[in-house]
């Protein structure tokens, strides 16, 4: 064996160590931070570097070195050692990129070899997005090639770059990645806190070198969650709110027993509305087996990062649509504690290492009930009138209203003055008083009228009513005003009226021992007190002392000959019929009305108009 072979291949290590201390890159760093200035060309090594073949001593130097020959005959040695000869060598750029792509992708400055051309979009597994090949003479020109590539989230450019190099002098690969805020090849920094990570390791050997670049994000906090539907429900009008720019969303529409996923992440970097927390708000509305309901679940997952993590996974269900306006925050909304429906925590998770990414799942679903019929005429309505009374009256909490419907009418016709009793030959026109109230009213004999000593379900009511109907009730409507009656000849005459109220018909569900009870067919009718609501006022006639059949015959609201009626009365006396109108001819009662209206007192208001719409709703 030649004794050159072990001092030559020494001195051209310790040349190597010598020039790799000099300033050549450190292998395989997650950012390098001598890596090549923006825009900045990739320089050969110095000249005042020697070349790797001037290092090797020729044969005839070593000879001497070395002393005599063996005499058992050693070989001569080569003529150089085989780490000085040209070799080429290529390294190959492949990227793993984790909830990120790549875009943009192009080469900065200029190469040393051969670069190929620059993949500009890079999707989660992408091998060879660049290579560069070059000779590496020894530890003389070397091998070097950058590229730049945009972070894209979603779809959307972040605005964060990667600047990433691979390089070689010898057989000494390296590759090395840097996040950017903006271009880098245009003004583009460092950036010193960074929404993303970047990596780099070598996976296969010279002189075929290969380096992959993981990139990922930089989370901080994260949180998600799983909407799950059973049952006959289903969900409509999916909205989702983040505080960050990037987070996925659920499904709009969700079927029957199926499951939507949404998440969103807090990178290093980012300022969320919630400082430190990853928070998703969501809002559906509730389908009943195909039917839209009043109902909406709404609610949020949060993971706070503090000394510790901190979850909070919550749903609820709500009577009014949160994206309505003059809507609540979610956080003030009122909750529907006893409704037929609810949305539960279901489970809880924590994504991977430690307690950065937590996951809340919730279901969706219909509540198993008791139907009770609290009609009067149901087998059970003693029983609906005990729960109502046992336990709404006691504790409002447990008891919720899912109205049915909510519409615009008339109350009961009653008389609302005395009655002018024209004996003689000519018209007379007394003034009267004309008054009336109204409270509650029920079908089912249930205390809610009676709000000053039981305020549990008349208030709650009363408070559905004017959130999901719009409708402003109170327990009392009154009216007193004074006004002329004119009265023909051998007639009696008088006013009467009916106050305006909304009538509701819906479902009380009860919660006791645990057991929810539905109690259908309540109704009940409140005085209206929304704007523009009047009590509709009528005069009267009948005839007297023998007057003359025709016109004026017993319990009619059409006045005799030549007296026009004030407005359109009930059928009969008593006037059991619901008055949706009123109208004149035009003649001589329109002063007798003005003159009302100037009477007016107080507490209602007067229908005097010739005509008057039905109002319905609901």
């Amino acid at each position: 064996m030649n004794k050159l072979t072990t001092p030559l291949t020494v001195a051209v290590l310790a040349a190597g160590l010598t020039l790799g201390g000099a300033g050549f890159a450190a292998p395989a760093l997650a950012e390098d931070a001598g890596g090549p200035p923006p825009g900045a060309a990739v320089a050969p090594p110095p000249n005042d570097v020697p070349a790797a073949e001037a290092l090797v001593p020729d044969a005839a130097d070593a000879a001497d070195e070395a002393g005599p020959a063996d005499e058992a005959g050693d070989e001569a040695p080569p003529a150089a050692d085989p780490l000085a000869i040209d070799a080429p060598g290529t390294i190959f750029a492949d990227f793993a990129l984790s909830r990120v792509t790549l875009a943009g992708g192009a080469a900065m400055g200029s190469p040393v070899g051969s670069m190929s051309a620059v993949h500009t979009a890079v999707g989660a597994d992408t091998r060879d997005v660049y290579h560069v090949t070059g000779e590496t003479a020894g530890f003389g020109v070397g091998i070097d090639g950058s590229a730049v590539f945009e972070v894209v989230m979603l779809g959307t450019g972040t605005g964060y770059w990667l600047s990433t190099r691979v390089h070689a002098t010898g057989d000494l690969a390296s590759a090395s990645c840097r996040v950017y805020q903006g271009d880098p090849r245009s003004g583009g920094v460092p950036a010193a806190v960074s929404p993303f990570t970047c990596a780099t390791v070598e996976t296969q050997n010279w002189p075929n070198t290969r380096f992959t670049f993981t990139v990922a994000l930089n989370r901080y906090v994260e949180t998600g969650g799983v909407i799950k539907t059973t049952g006959p429900i289903t969900l409509t009008g999916g909205h989702y709110e983040f505080d960050v720019p990037y987070g996925v969303a659920g499904a709009a529409e969700l079927g029957k027993d199926a499951s939507t996923h949404f998440e969103t992440v807090v990178r290093d970097g980012d300022h969320p509305m919630y400082a430190d927390n990853a928070r998703v708000e969501f809002v559906y509305q509730i389908v009943d087996d195909g039917t839209k309901t009043k109902f909406w679940v709404a609610g949020w997952s949060n993971n706070y990062r503090g000394v510790q993590f901190a979850r909070d996974g919550t749903c609820f269900v709500l009577d009014r649509d949160p994206l309505a306006d003059g809507a609540p925050s979610l956080e003030h909304s009122a909750r529907v504690k006893v409704s037929p429906y609810s949305c539960e925590l279901t489970n809880e998770r924590w994504n991977g290492p430690g307690y950065g990414a937590y996951e809340a799942e919730f279901t969706v679903k219909r509540r198993a009930m008791t139907v009770l019929d609290g009609s009067g005429t149901g087998p059970n309505t003693l029983q609906a009138r005990e729960l109502i009374d046992k336990v709404c009256g006691a504790n409002a909490d447990d008891c919720g209203l899912s109205l049915a419907s909510a519409t615009d009418v008339q109350g009961k016709v009653r008389p609302m003055s005395e009655t002018v009793l024209n004996g003689g030959d000519a018209p007379v026109s007394p003034t009267k008083s004309v008054t009336s109230s109204e409270t509650v009213t029920n079908s089912g004999g249930f205390k809610f009228t009676i709000k000053s000593s039981w305020t549990g379900l008349g208030a709650k009511w009363e408070a559905a009513l004017e959130v999901n109907y719009q409708r402003s009730v109170a327990t009392t409507t009154s009216t007193t005003l004074s006004l002329p009656i004119t009265t023909p000849p051998h007639t009696k005459s008088w006013w009467e009226g009916s106050p305006p109220m909304v009538r509701t018909q819906g479902t009380v569900i009860v919660l006791k021992d645990g057991i929810y009870y539905e109690i259908v067919n309540v109704t009940a009718d409140f005085p209206n007190t929304s704007e523009g609501a009047q009590w509709v006022i009528t005069q009267r006639y009948e005839p007297y002392l023998g007057a003359p059949q025709g016109p004026g015959a017993p319990g009619t609201d059409t006045p005799p000959a030549g007296v026009a009626p004030v407005g359109a009365g009930g059928t009969g006396a008593g006037g059991r019929g619901s008055l949706a109108s009123t109208g004149t001819d035009g003649s001589s009662l329109l002063a007798w009305a003005a003159v009302g209206a100037v009477l007016l007192l107080g507490g209602g208001a007067l229908a005097r108009t010739r005509r008057r719409r039905a109002r319905t709703g609901g």
